[in-house]
């Protein structure tokens, strides 16, 4: 009778044992998933420098496209809040008040944050259809913050001069007017910014190339 006490005891408490382990790993997955899906304030300032040089000629490596998993940059869809959550004020006027800069894009929004490949890329909202500066941003959560960048400045020439640049892509939604506006011009000189990131919630972050420059800054949503 003793033993068998003992054993069942022994099946008893490694069951309990299993099942809190199973709660455990249940926490640190839930945890994870609800730190992955926090939404964040986010604010990005695209500017040019204007003292840089384009790309002289086209660069086989350079391949422009408007990534697969895309959508459009509206306020139904990014949640834009404002123009400026008030992080990059102080950059983006210092940057407008220098002449050797051009601010591009200056926006804000709030998003939550997934892990790749769920999260789309985000493509820059133009008041053309065949703008100076194009792309799209992306920003997802894998081990912290990461933002995937997307961006190309062009200039344009009439189509009869001669140009060593391919024709860029359309951007969606605008393919019509791209269509008809490209018949007239075409792309005179080109610079690109490709790039993976890891940011730091609650600070600024700087990309640049010669000629383009970002300032980007998340952090989590106040509740």
């Amino acid at each position: 009778m003793t033993v068998t006490l003992l054993t069942g005891a022994k099946a008893l408490t490694k069951r309990l044992v299993i099942t809190q382990q199973l709660l455990c790993l249940s926490v640190i997955l839930t945890c994870s998933l609800v730190q992955a899906e926090t939404d964040y304030d986010v604010e990005v300032v695209i500017f040019e420098h204007l003292n840089g040089s384009f790309s002289a000629q086209w660069a086989p490596e350079l391949q422009l496209n408007y990534p697969s998993r895309s959508q459009a940059f509206s306020q139904r869809d990014s949640g834009i809040i404002r123009q400026d959550t008030g992080q990059l004020s102080a950059q983006a006027g210092a940057l407008k008040s220098n002449r050797h800069y051009r601010v591009l894009f200056h926006q804000a929004w709030r998003q939550p944050l997934l892990p790749p490949p769920d999260p789309p890329y985000r493509i820059l909202p133009t008041s053309s259809p065949l703008p100076e500066l194009s792309g799209a941003l992306r920003l997802s959560f894998q081990e912290g913050v990461r933002l995937d960048t997307r961006l190309w400045l062009a200039r344009f020439q009439p189509v009869s001069t001669p140009s060593s640049i391919p024709s860029l892509p359309a951007p969606p939604s605008t393919e019509g007017e791209f269509t008809a506006m490209t018949a007239r011009l075409q792309p005179s000189a080109l610079a690109q910014l490709a790039s993976t990131q890891r940011l730091k919630p609650g600070q600024v972050t700087y990309l640049d190339n010669a000629k383009l420059g970002v300032l980007i800054w998340v952090n989590p949503s106040a509740p």
